[in-house]
């Protein structure tokens, strides 16, 4: 019986703990592939297929790009509120600086349809490069 009440009790655990490791995991796969500690803007999807890192003498160099259904605003806004707590210090609207890397982001701008009045993904781009 009491080994029965142990197996009970550790099954309750490990169903608890398996929410924070889909949580954790998801949280993860919520960053850049070139740049993995860049968070990718809720409501917006990578471009994995865009994406870009190589290292250079100066530092490495990486590019990404996502979209969604959101504005430039929403996007600036979660980068300002954000980058400080990863270390970044906004230094001019839409760059960014951490030790020696500067951080650039760019909008293209959403192009509607001849036939269709929905509008189109916002895609903005990621740039990370050396410190010049």
């Amino acid at each position: 019986m009491e080994k029965i009440l142990s197996k009970i009790v550790l099954l309750v655990i490990l169903a608890g703990a398996l929410p924070m490791v889909s949580s954790v995991q998801a949280a993860s796969d919520r960053f850049f592939s070139a740049i993995e500690d860049l968070p990718v803007a809720p409501k917006t999807v990578e471009d994995m297929d865009a994406a870009l890192v190589f290292e250079t003498a100066s530092g490495r160099v990486a590019e990404g790009y996502a979209s969604g259904q959101v504005t430039k605003k929403v996007i600036r806004r979660f980068y300002k509120a954000t980058l400080p707590q990863l270390g970044w210090t906004q230094i001019a609207v839409d760059k960014f600086s951490r030790e020696g890397e500067i951080l650039v982001i760019d909008f293209a701008t959403p192009v509607l349809s001849a036939t269709s009045k929905k509008p189109q993904d916002l895609v903005y781009h990621v740039r990370l490069a050396p410190r010049q």
